[in-house]
This record gives structure tokens, sequence and C-alpha cells, in this order.
């Protein structure tokens, strides 16, 4: 599905983007699936039973979305 490094290249990606608008201004949100986000968390090594709150995900705050295909990083 969807990996830590991919979520990085979003980044990069999205920030290289905005530099040519003149901007060069960094996402600080990701648009995720409830599938998407159960993925990154079993590989950062949460557990679904742990009593933990994920908030940001490298440093990006986590908006769950439904009918999302692919996550998309945004500025909000």
């Amino acid at each position: 599905m969807i990996t830590l490094e991919e979520v990085s290249k979003l980044i990069n990606k999205f920030y290289l983007d905005s530099e040519k608008e003149g901007m060069a201004t960094r996402p600080n949100a990701i648009l995720l699936s409830e599938d998407h986000f159960d993925t990154l968390l079993e590989e950062m090594g949460v557990d679904e039973e742990d009593d933990i709150q994920i908030e940001t995900i490298l440093g990006l705050d986590v908006i769950l979305a439904e009918r999302l295909d692919y996550p998309r990083v945004i500025r909000l």
C-alpha cells in the first residue's frame, strides 16, 4: 500500500512543485484512507491493540478520508 519512504517522497515532491510556483512551502497534512493509515501504523511497529493515539506522521497532521485511492499531502 504505502510506506514511510513514499510519504517522504510525496513531501519532497510537494515542496519542489511549490518551489517552481515561487512559494517553496512544505505540506502540513496528509490525507489517508483507513487502509493506508493501518499500513503505516504496521510499518511503524504500532499494534492495533496498543492504547496510543497517532496525530502526525513525519510532521504531517493525519486526516482520514473515505474513497481515497492514494494518499495526498496538502497545505492547510
